[in-house]
């Protein structure tokens, strides 16, 4: 499932996914090289953060908080 929204303060873009989930502590600890290139990549580009959170026999989401820009006077 893929979802977008908009809070007050951010957009939210969430991939998830109903899968077989994994150990997060295991698995992310060791720092995937794409994963990481993509969260740096999102940080510097858009200030943007990358949440992931899995659950073993449940699935991953996978959630991007985009900040939104507020608007600067004058």
């Amino acid at each position: 499932t893929i979802k977008s929204y908009k809070t007050d303060s951010h957009y939210v873009l969430e991939v998830i996914d109903d899968g077989v989930g994994f150990d997060l502590k295991k698995q992310y600890s060791n720092a995937h090289t794409g994963i990481k290139y993509l969260s740096d990549r999102l940080l510097y580009s858009l200030n943007a953060q990358l949440i992931l959170s899995s659950k073993i026999g449940e699935g991953t989401t996978a959630k991007v908080l985009i900040p939104i820009k507020q608007k600067t006077s004058k």
